[in-house]
């Protein structure tokens, strides 16, 4: 790990916790419709950078998609959370189906 990200209530602002990256830099992030998960796409200094899904209540990775040889730089959920789109550093998108 190389950076923790701080999560806090907007209204309140209470720290709900910290989410974890394993990476040098984060391209992009986002809450899933229903708030229950945050997706990340970032640049690891070596290898692979997956998709990575994180449940914003632990601060855990839940699972992550992993693609072909390029990393994501951006990401959008569908509205109604079904499907993550990632579009990568070699101009593929790629369409991941999900549930929220």
């Amino acid at each position: 790990m190389l950076f923790r990200s701080g999560l806090w209530h907007l209204e309140t602002g209470k720290h709900l916790g910290d989410i974890p990256f394993d990476a040098i830099r984060i391209d992009d992030m986002e809450f899933s419709p229903g708030g229950r998960f945050l997706v990340s796409c970032a640049t690891r200094a070596f290898g692979k950078s997956p998709t990575v899904v994180h449940d914003v209540k632990t601060g855990k990775p839940v699972t992550a998609f992993a693609d072909g040889l390029s990393s994501a730089t951006s990401l959008a959920f569908a509205p109604d959370g079904l499907s993550l789109a990632t579009a990568h550093n070699d101009g593929t998108i790629y369409v991941w189906n999900t549930t929220d």
